[in-house]
């Protein structure tokens, strides 16, 4: 029936990878950025808020600004209200900028202080950009373990160096293992992948972030509110980033094991089962890059994206870059960050999770910015390390039956 159709749609699945799907397809979603002030902006207040939002704008950063003015009942709601007395008394004009996945808080300061921030672009963003663009299937930041040892946690340092090596060692084997499914003709037709489908090939990197790295405060940030809880763990945390800086879910402490290492890179492989973003696992970085213009499209391959233009998106050119980290061929024990490469290939069947509906946006002030959906991620893997795989399948099946009982409900009203 109607219904039947309707609740399995979602679930028709397209036999491009996910993580190349996402990276020509899948727009990221944009950060908040309020700003609270009282009455009239002054002059430079208002040319300080312009300089910033052109910044974000004109690097492609997914930003969307809100202006709120305290004296002004129309923008000062309750939930503005109380998102500025969780700010302790700061002195206007304040600004937050929050998570589009979590609404969680990555940034707060004085207008004044954004642009030292490092917030729309840093040097590991730039890099994991680099190598997303130059066709890797994920790349695996490691967020290392906290430095200060105390009782809870003073082996933490030496479980990094086991993680990092575990982490490399596992990469490693899914790119020799894996394999890519064919994609179908109807989806070369439809257009519904960018390039030549031979030239689709799996490969990891592996990225280490210290908890201690200033340039990079932003980033750690962002990536510990893309679930609600992350911050609590001392441990080293693992994310995949893929397609246009979404990160997939992470993986905690003894959570970052073959067998969910397994099931991230299955997750990304298979095919998009899936084509809605927001009924996908993930929550997205900021990040300042041109996606649309920086995905290779070749000249003979029909799809509604722009040619390849440069890396000019990226913030400067590439010798300009604060010492980006080498990308290294192979596995092997890293000085600094760095990557794993390898030519192996994959397939296997991919189970999507729908994701919760979050609230609706408040409205957006001074800004043309439109809200779009977010996918809330789930808290999976932590100390136990449950499979989002299995889940997914359990989902799948429970979505399955209901579909059954309505299509035999259908019938019986005959």
């Amino acid at each position: 029936g109607v219904a039947t159709a309707l609740l399995c749609a979602p679930l028709r699945a397209c036999s491009v990878p996910v993580f190349r799907y996402a990276l020509e397809r899948w727009n990221a979603d944009p950060y908040v950025v309020t700003l609270f002030h009282r009455g009239e902006l002054s002059a430079g207040q208002r040319a300080q808020v312009e300089r910033l939002r052109s910044l974000g704008a004109g690097h492609a950063a997914n930003v969307r600004w809100r202006l709120v003015d305290v004296e002004s009942a129309a923008d000062f709601d309750g939930r503005m209200r109380e998102l500025l007395e969780s700010q302790r008394l700061p002195e206007l004009p304040w600004l937050v900028v929050q998570s589009p996945a979590t609404r969680m808080e990555v940034w707060s300061g004085k207008l004044t202080s954004l642009a030292e921030e490092r917030l729309f672009d840093s040097p590991m963003r730039q890099e994991i950009a680099r190598r997303l663009l130059a066709g890797q299937t994920a790349v695996w930041v490691l967020l290392e373990g906290v430095s200060h040892p105390t009782e809870e946690n003073a082996d933490d340092r030496t479980r990094g160096e086991e993680a990092l090596a575990l982490l490399k060692r596992s990469l490693a084997e899914e790119q020799a293992n894996l394999k890519l499914s064919e994609i179908e003709e109807v989806d070369i037709q439809q257009g519904l992948v960018g390039i030549d489908p031979g030239e689709l090939k799996i490969t990891f990197s592996v990225l280490r972030l210290s908890r201690e790295d200033a340039r990079e405060r932003a980033l750690r940030e962002m990536l510990l509110v893309t679930e609600e809880d992350l911050g609590d763990f001392p441990q080293p945390i693992a994310f995949p980033v893929f397609g246009r800086g979404r990160v997939l879910y992470a993986l905690v402490g003894k959570g970052i094991n073959a067998e969910n290492i397994h099931a991230a890179c299955v997750e990304l492989t298979g095919p998009c089962t899936c084509q809605i973003k927001a009924q996908n696992l993930g929550a997205d970085l900021l990040m300042s890059v041109d996606w649309d213009r920086l995905v290779r499209i070749p000249d003979d391959f029909e799809k509604p994206l722009p040619p390849l233009a440069g890396l000019a998106g990226l913030g400067g050119p590439l010798e300009e870059r604060d010492n980006p980290p080498e990308l290294v061929v192979g596995i092997g024990q890293p000085s600094e960050p760095s990557g794993t490469t390898a030519n192996a290939v994959a397939p296997v069947a991919v189970c999507r999770v729908p994701a919760e509906a979050l609230p609706p946006e408040a409205p957006s002030l001074g800004m043309d910015g439109v809200a779009t959906e977010s996918s809330a991620p789930r808290s999976w893997l932590r100390e136990t390390g449950i499979s989002p795989l299995l889940l997914g399948m359990l989902v799948l099946f429970g979505l399955g039956m209901i579909g059954i009982v309505l299509a035999s409900l259908r019938i019986i009203g005959r």
